[in-house]
């Protein structure tokens, strides 16, 4: 853990954590459907603007060795609560879209699939990463991930919000 091996946190402070980034997961999720209906109900558009929070957030946390343990907490705690409400508005809103294609079951199949698999390769992944190179290694591979979501996002919204149209 990050904060165990940098800050010397103790291992029922990290549980505590994770138990506190349970609950601020379902604040983060209820904001995120305020800010999905303040966008006009466009999927694309709202993890967009949880990429383009993030992406900062995740730049400054390279530098966590020189903040404080409640900085670098704090914007893990808002990098994880932006991608989780993100991937709830990709996971419940984005296989309706399809309902009227008779497609709505695979797509969310899909999309259930990939997300298990991204959070084995993450987890597993992640460890062996920060275990033999390091958390910094590990930090950029996620400001690298996080940049490339953003830029695939910038070249899906106009296509996205074309298809919006068709819809209405």
């Amino acid at each position: 853990n990050i904060l165990t091996e940098t800050y010397g946190a103790s291992t029922s402070f990290t549980l505590i954590l994770s138990v506190l980034l349970l609950f601020l997961n379902i604040v983060a999720v209820s904001f995120i459907v305020f800010i999905y209906r303040k966008l006009g109900r466009n999927e694309v558009k709202t993890v967009l603007l949880m990429g383009i929070l993030a992406l900062p957030l995740a730049v400054a946390l390279i530098f966590y060795e020189s903040m404080p343990m409640a900085v670098a907490t704090v914007l893990m705690i808002v990098i994880t609560m932006a991608f989780y409400s993100a991937g709830q508005i990709i996971l419940i809103n984005y296989p309706q879209r399809f309902y009227s294609y008779g497609l709505t079951a695979m797509i969310g199949g899909l999309i259930n699939c990939f997300a298990a698999v991204g959070n084995v390769v993450a987890s597993y992944g992640g460890g062996f990463i920060a275990d033999n190179f390091g958390w910094r290694v590990l930090i950029v591979i996620w400001v690298v991930l996080i940049a490339v979501f953003v830029i695939l996002a910038l070249i899906a919204f106009p296509v996205w919000r074309r298809f919006l149209a068709k819809q209405k």
